[in-house]
């Protein structure tokens, strides 16, 4: 009737499988629904509004008001025209409206919480379009959409428009069959609790919204590039999840863009047209990031390949891929510097602009661990790759390469006094980094460097021991405690993949950092809530998510494909007392396995059935359940050809290894095991106080050099020898080490002379007043 209409009741969902967002806005008389979706293969995307009665009396004159905050170049009946470059918007409306050219105004209450957004709007065109009178429980609605294109292209964008005229609804049909055809073909995953699969499908969503249509990953919000590190989470979930197709787009766009750009880089823009005839420069001469991004390409490539077996993509890149393991910057005794991203840069960093203490974050001039883990993997995954794909004479290139660094990294970072690998160390003396970082010391297990053994327990465990939080989750570093929201995941998969008791329930954990959309900001809080007081760039993110559904599903289904010979193994496991888990189309090359999982209290029946298929694959089972001991061990897996292997036990848990399973095509194969139920023992999982340690000086040095930079270093190495102990400012080590140098023992001077260089860069997190 004339007035704005007051809603300050909001709520938000997805659909299920439909690729459809529906928002509700409502006062105690009517609602505002808004439901927004794109069509498949058009540049179209939808908007119906939905106005709905709720009282008891007819609303009369109902009015929708669609404004933007940006200027319309053409403003007609029922449509405006937006440029912005080279691109076109055009917003219309399926139907009766008016588009007013006149300025937007409207009578807004002060305390209104979308004041500012309706006061962007003001002066601006608009679209009105009239509803009519709305009875007690009616509705009626508008559907808008908006037509994308380039300008040259307007004959095109009208017949576009026309056709959306045309079919109305139609588009929201096809979008709703397009979306769940696309989610059914991949992984599903069915469990206890319904938040399971809506997680699961949810991160399946954001990853596939958020690829462009070159083929680049990216956060669709202020984002013009896709980033090699970001796309490892997309990369390694929907491998896990069966969607080929994309992560092969993706990594064709990455080769083609840094073939066109002659260097191998850590981003690249989302739209590079491909040329007609792309020319392949001498990789051996192209540039190379340090370190990290062009290990994460082989890996990445390494990773497809195990899950498709597609070998052909890998020879295609085969001199691209030498050249980002050989192209790397290596130090004389085997180490790797950090990349410098925001991996480990980013919550420690911006806390330390904002005044927060961090000083036991990691320093990104040191040379780091993480780098080595990776470069391990990867040039490790090239020597497999090179004797199965016919490079045999190149085998031994990446195996030594690989040996050297791993030896390098074994002796340098792992610490066997502590139990755990330090993150990080000097680049000029063997000081390291003392303080467990949780974004670092998960990766062993997780990139590829090691399996689960002994050894990686021990740097899992022990990590941990001083990162837990009091209320749950984990810190980034023993007195940090904000994180980039990546780690829950990192910690899951590390804590299956050791079987620490109870570790699926950190399932839980994994869901409860996320928002109430599913999705995961970049970086939390020690609240686990989005550190928006410390980093304003509030986005939804595929790489953290990718990483995060990976973790979860592989906590459920324990999925290891290796597509070259056809085999999958897999670990079903139960979380939270669930009496049944499930899972359909579970991938492995061009073959798919579904799993059917009953428990009871003490006993557990397994069910794995191949569909259609000329050539089904070998399958191992990985059975962990909280057992004493197993009673019996049943099933018809005999009857094609799986094997009962040895028995291991960890924690209270038992692990029964089914392998050699040649599946028959769709005919189920049955395990069934009886035990005698074991609680598992209670873990603590409360931080425990972290000590630095003393400091460390071998001979008799009578002069302390406190310095970062390696060239002065060396200087005063050459000039004064044995007599000289340089100590690294870049390391963030407490005062207390300091004082343990200066002053060994009561009444006893460390060393004659001290040499501080910190004038041009006071050290790490360190500020000149420290040092004064």
């Amino acid at each position: 009737a004339g007035e704005c209409e007051h809603l300050p009741k909001q709520m938000v969902e997805w659909v299920r499988e439909a690729g459809v967002v529906h928002t509700v806005q409502a006062n105690e008389r009517m609602a505002l629904h808004v439901y927004d979706w794109v069509a498949p293969g058009v540049n179209v995307w939808y908007r119906l509004l939905v106005a709905e009665n709720l009282g008891d009396e007819a609303l009369k004159n109902v009015e929708l008001i669609v404004a933007t905050n940006n200027p319309a170049q053409e403003a007609r009946r029922g449509r405006m025209v937006f440029t912005r470059a080279s691109a076109v918007m055009a917003l219309s409306v399926v139907g009766r409206a008016i588009a007013e050219e006149g300025g937007f105004e409207a009578d807004v209450p002060d305390d209104y919480k979308g004041k500012r957004m309706l006061e962007a709007v003001k002066g601006l065109p608009h679209l009105s379009c009239p509803i009519g009178t709305l009875g007690e429980e009616e509705s009626g609605g508008k559907l808008f959409y908006v037509v994308f294109g380039r300008e040259g292209e307007e004959t095109a964008s009208e017949e576009l428009a026309s056709q959306v005229e045309a079919e109305g609804l139609e588009g929201l049909v096809k979008a709703y069959e397009d979306n769940s055809a696309w989610h059914k073909k991949g992984l599903r995953v069915g469990a206890g609790d319904d938040r399971i699969h809506d997680f699961i499908e949810i991160q399946k969503h954001i990853v596939r919204v958020q690829q462009a249509a070159a083929g680049g990953f990216s956060p669709m919000d202020k984002y013009t590039y896709t980033w090699i590190r970001d796309s490892v989470g997309p990369v390694r979930f929907f491998l896990q999840a069966g969607y080929y197709d994309e992560v092969k787009r993706y990594l064709e766009y990455q080769f083609m863009g840094n073939a066109m750009g002659e260097s191998i880089r850590l981003n690249l823009p989302l739209d590079i047209k491909p040329p007609a005839d792309l020319k392949e420069p001498n990789w051996s001469e192209v540039r190379v990031d340090r370190a990290e991004v062009p290990s994460y390409i082989v890996l990445q490539h390494y990773w497809y390949y195990q899950q498709t077996g597609d070998g052909e993509l890998i020879r295609k890149h085969w001199g691209y891929l030498k050249r980002c393991i050989f192209g790397q910057k290596i130090s004389a005794r085997g180490t790797l510097h950090f990349h410098g991203d925001e991996t480990y840069r980013f919550p420690g960093y911006c806390g330390s602009q904002q005044g927060l203490d961090v000083h036991d974050y990691v320093q990104l001039e040191t040379q780091s661990a993480d780098s080595a883990f990776e470069f391990v993997a990867a040039a490790e995954g090239m020597a497999e790759m090179a004797g199965e794909l016919g490079h045999e004479a190149e085998v031994a290139e990446f195996e030594e390469i690989a040996e050297w660094v791993r030896e390098a990294t074994e002796k340098y970072y792992w610490m066997k006094d502590r139990g755990y690998y330090a993150p990080a160390m000097s680049d000029f003396t063997e000081e390291r980094h003392r303080y467990p970082f949780a974004t670092i010391n998960m990766r062993p297990i997780w990139i590829g460097y090691a399996k689960a053994d002994a050894q990686q327990r021990r740097n899992v465990v022990n990590s941990l021991d001083y990162l837990w939080k009091e209320k749950g989750g984990v810190k980034a570093t023993p007195d940090f405690g904000y994180y980039t929201t990546m780690v829950p995941g990192f910690v899951l998969y590390n804590l299956v993949e050791i079987g620490y008791p109870r570790a699926e329930q950190w399932i839980g954990k994994v869901l409860s950092i996320a928002e109430k959309s599913g999705g995961f900001a970049e970086m939390n809080t020690p609240e686990d809530v989005p550190a928006e007081s410390i980093w304003g760039q509030h986005r939804c993110r595929p790489w953290e998510g990718g990483i995060n559904a990976h973790a979860v599903v592989h906590a459920l289904i324990g999925v290891e494909a290796d597509a070259v010979r056809n085999h999958l193994s897999l670990s079903p496991r139960v979380a939270g007392g669930w009496p049944a888990l499930g899972a359909q189309n579970i991938p492995v090359g061009k073959n798919r396995v579904d799993l059917k999982m009953y428990s009871s209290l003490s006993k557990r029946v397994y069910e794995i059935t191949a569909q259609r298929s000329d050539d089904p694959p070998t399958v191992d089972l990985h059975l962990r359940v909280p057992a004493r001991r197993i009673r019996t061990v049943e099933g018809n897996f005999e009857e094609y050809g799986g094997r009962v292997g040895r028995q291991s036990s960890y924690e209270g848990q038992i692990t029964v290894a089914i392998t050699g399973i040649e599946m028959p095509a769709e005919t189920a194969v049955t395990a069934e095991l009886v035990f005698d139920f074991m609680d598992p023992p209670e873990r603590g999982m409360q931080s425990a106080k972290f000590y630095y340690g003393e400091a460390e000086v071998t001979g008799r040095p009578k002069t302390l050099l406190l310095t970062w930079n390696p060239e002065t270093y060396a200087h005063y190495k050459e000039e004064l020898g044995r007599a000289v102990m340089g100590v690294d400012t870049k390391l963030p080590w407490p005062t207390e080490y300091l004082r343990g140098l200066l002053l060994p023992r009561a009444g006893r001077i460390g060393f004659e002379k001290v040499l501080l260089d910190v004038e041009t860069y006071p050290g790490a997190f360190k500020m000149e007043a420290y040092w004064t």
